[in-house]
């Protein structure tokens, strides 16, 4: 009798926002394409109030809680409290599942977590699990992090333009929003430098990387700074993994995101007439937690916008059943160069 040949089960925890589940689920459909068995974990919440599916079914959707499952970080009493509070109900449920699969044919073999939910670690290790951490964010910012958790860039900056190994030199305004201006989102800069609290313990760390624009800080990234908490196997695995998985011809499909969550709507847009000449198009989004009424600067850029020679599209959100709205009189004066766009996906 045929032997049947065991396929490796891995899943797959994102962080539960939209800019993170839908990368971390184009990454979950190329591991399938090579054969592997996907499990996707969503917190309640995002499955309930987006009801997601897998159009060729290649990627199984299951999920645990983060505390919140009768609503997101807006139900929170403060940012904080919400990264706070989704350890003990995140750790708690995503071992329960875990537990409910190693009673079936397809045990998990491999946990896939979001570098923002570091206490996953901590869960794959418990059953003696094989754990990858996925850094969402591209390498080039998730270094500079790197380097502030560990002490190696002092904050405040002494001195600039500041000098970091594999990149040009960098005024404040080039380098992330939490080093430039100090205190500002200051739960959202803990859980960034947090990535790298148990980093050391993980067996592999997937980077998201524009390879051709950041081969010099990812290679250095890699090769010097990361292998400092890797054993040198895994750091040679890290660089082997690099260079985006790609769907084989025969199982690609239309690209498609596994959440367009409530707030957002799908528009088909474009910018410009397609009798144009190519050009560079500028696009302008804060993100999901971004808070507009905080944009004091706002004048600022859209000068800047204004008297730059780009065409400009501006991603506007719904929050709450609020829609924000750009500044009386924009459209009308920018109308030729500009292209509003409501809630696009990503």
């Amino acid at each position: 009798m045929e032997e049947k040949i065991h396929r490796a089960h891995v899943l797959i925890v994102p962080y539960p926002s939209q800019g993170h589940i839908n990368p971390t689920f184009q990454f979950a459909k190329r591991l399938a394409s090579r054969g592997l068995k996907i499990t996707l974990a969503l917190t309640n919440f995002i499955y309930k109030s987006t009801k997601p599916s897998s159009p060729s079914g290649s990627v199984q959707i299951d999920t645990i809680s983060d505390g919140y499952d009768d609503g997101d970080l807006s139900k929170a009493e403060s940012i904080h409290a919400f990264f706070q509070n989704m350890e003990v109900p995140g750790s708690k449920t995503l071992a329960e599942l875990i537990t409910k699969f190693k009673s079936t044919s397809n045990p998990i073999d491999c946990v896939i977590y979001d570098a923002f939910l570091y206490w996953a670690l901590d869960v794959a290790k418990g059953f003696g699990l094989f754990a990858a951490a996925f850094f969402t964010q591209t390498c080039a910012v998730n270094f500079i992090y790197y380097l502030v958790h560990h002490g190696l860039l002092k904050l405040p900056v002494p001195l600039t333009p500041v000098s970091i190994p594999g990149l040009p030199l960098l005024e404040l305004q080039d380098m992330p929003s939490f080093i430039g201006v100090q205190g500002q989102y200051s739960a959202y800069f803990e859980m960034v430098l947090n990535q790298f609290s148990n980093a050391d313990r993980a067996d592999l760390l997937l980077v998201n990387t524009f390879y051709e624009l950041e081969s010099v800080v990812g290679n250095f990234a890699i090769t010097k700074t990361f292998s400092q908490i890797l054993s040198k196997q895994v750091a040679d695995s890290m660089a082997k993994s690099c260079p985006v998985l790609t769907i084989p011809e025969s199982k690609r499909q239309s690209v498609t995101t596994i959440v367009n969550s409530s707030h957002y709507t799908n528009p088909s847009a474009s910018i410009g007439s397609t009798k144009s000449p190519r050009t560079i198009v500028v696009i302008v989004a804060f993100g999901k937690h971004g808070l507009f009424s905080q944009l004091n600067k706002w004048k600022n850029w859209r000068e800047g916008l204004k008297k730059s020679s780009f065409l400009f599209s501006w991603v506007i959100r719904r929050h709450e059943g609020r829609q924000y709205k750009a500044p009386k009189g924009f459209v009308d004066e920018m109308a030729i160069k500009v292209l509003i766009v409501i809630g696009a996906s990503r």
